[in-house]
Parts: structure tokens; sequence; C-alpha cells
């Protein structure tokens, strides 16, 4: 069963209204193949104007290296997955599939807020 975030009220949908741009660390892997189990990476997401912007490291975003950038308006689906564990969300473009799982569930919470505000 999936499911997808909503805010519990009006103070918190406000509340989180002002992030729409985010950044910070996630761990990702790439779940395009169900019969390949890869390993996690931690790596440094800027999320800006409908654009996911992926770093090796908070480092090389601050020292403006290449990113590997993501658009947002392709994607065809957001969803998290509760069986997977309450950090976990998985975002689907239209020719890959990528899974996200954050510290917590409130990171996870912001992080798919800010998606759904930039599309």
């Amino acid at each position: 069963m999936t499911s997808f975030f909503e805010p519990r009220n009006a103070t918190d949908y406000f509340k989180m209204l002002k992030h729409d741009d985010r950044e910070g660390y996630v761990e990702v892997k790439n779940n395009n193949r169900e019969d390949v189990d890869l390993a996690w990476k931690r790596r440094y997401f800027v999320l800006h104007e409908g654009i996911l912007s992926r770093y090796k490291t908070k480092e090389k975003y601050l020292n403006k290296f290449a990113s590997k950038d993501l658009l947002l308006s392709e994607v065809s689906s957001i969803r998290t997955k509760p069986e997977l564990g309450p950090e976990y969300f998985e975002v689907e473009w239209k020719n890959m599939k990528v899974a996200f799982r954050t510290q917590n569930k409130e990171s996870r919470n912001q992080w798919l807020f800010s998606f759904q505000c930039s599309l």
C-alpha cells in the first residue's frame, strides 16, 4: 500500500510551506531493477525551483562542482512505502525509479512536501 504526505493541520501546512526549497544529506539508491539490491549511498541534495541536484558531498555543492540534476516536472509518481520504514520514499521518473531514505519520518515528510510544492 502506498500513501502520500498530507500535513496534519493548517499550522503544519503553513509552517512547511515556507520550506519549498530544501537541501541536505539523504541516502539514495537506484530502484530500477527489482532483482538487484544495490547499496544505499549518502548524497547531498539541493531542491530549488523544481530541480533536484545531487552532489557527493556538501563541500562539492559549496565549491560549485557539477551536479546531476533531475527535473521534478518529469516525475510520474512520489510515494511512501510504510512496509519499508517511516523514513523511506520513492520517486519515479519516466525512465528511472529512485529510493530515498532520510534520518526520520519528520525529515521524510519535509522532503515530500518540498517535492510536492515543486511539481
